[in-house]
């Protein structure tokens, strides 16, 4: 040899060789296993509802959008629906309203009134979702 030696270089077993691989089963210890199913699942359950971000608050503050008790119910519906059809993102149409909602995340991105509605062009959206009344 020319004086480099490899020393964590794998070796390849010759084709007369056995090799033992010791076997992932896929299992992982006990130990507090059982609090991460616990906060794993209070986790899902607490995303079962429709949340807000911070500038869709301001946005129907700004425009004096109010969507309370039965009508975010409605919204959450069509999430699901969207859900259900795999959408990623879209567009609620509701009375004059108009939300842009992240469905994976369940979380409303910003709201539109029917004013604001007219001067825009709405994209990076995949479905559209019309509640009715």
């Amino acid at each position: 040899m020319s004086g480099i030696e490899f020393n964590n270089a794998s070796r390849i077993p010759s084709p007369n060789e056995t090799v033992v691989r010791k076997r992932h089963t896929g299992t992982r210890p006990t130990s507090g296993a059982s609090d991460f199913h616990d906060l794993l699942s209070s986790e899902i359950n607490k995303g079962q509802g429709l949340k807000f971000s911070a500038h869709a608050l301001s946005r129907m503050a700004d425009r004096k959008i109010d969507i309370s008790g039965e009508n975010v119910r409605k919204i959450g519906q069509a999430v699901d629906d969207a859900a259900r059809k795999g959408s990623q993102e879209s567009l609620v149409l509701f009375n004059d309203v108009a939300l842009i909602v992240s469905v994976r995340n369940r979380t409303v991105i910003t709201a539109m009134d029917r004013e604001q509605m007219k001067e825009q062009v709405i994209t990076n959206i995949d479905s559209t979702v019309m509640i009715r009344e």
